[in-house]
């Protein structure tokens, strides 16, 4: 046991990976955004075209959001990189011959 408290819920559909993230603003080394990226790979209907989630940390209300949905299939791992200072969140997905890479 490691004496953790849960801080909050946060909904999934069949969460196969997830992924903290800190992010830099380029205006000043001293704020942070803090991202919580969640890799789903199917839904309470079965289904694998699913949407996963990129969440924010909210300070005001000290508590993780949603921000942005990335169409995934049956997504199996999340991984995000920097590249000249613009951020990339990539997922693998099975079952699918599409690639998309999308800027976060």
């Amino acid at each position: 046991m490691c004496g953790c408290v849960q801080w909050q819920d946060v909904d999934t559909q069949g969460a196969s990976d997830a992924e903290i993230v800190k992010l830099s603003s380029a205006d000043s080394h001293h704020h942070h955004h803090h991202l919580l990226i969640v890799a789903n790979s199917r839904s309470s209907a079965g289904l694998t075209r699913v949407m996963s989630t990129v969440h924010g940390w909210d300070s005001a209300r000290r508590q993780f959001v949603s921000r942005q949905y990335i169409a995934t299939q049956r997504a199996q791992t999340v991984r995000s990189l920097t590249v000249n200072s613009v951020h990339f969140v990539v997922f693998a997905n099975t079952a699918d011959s599409v690639t998309r890479t999308t800027e976060i």
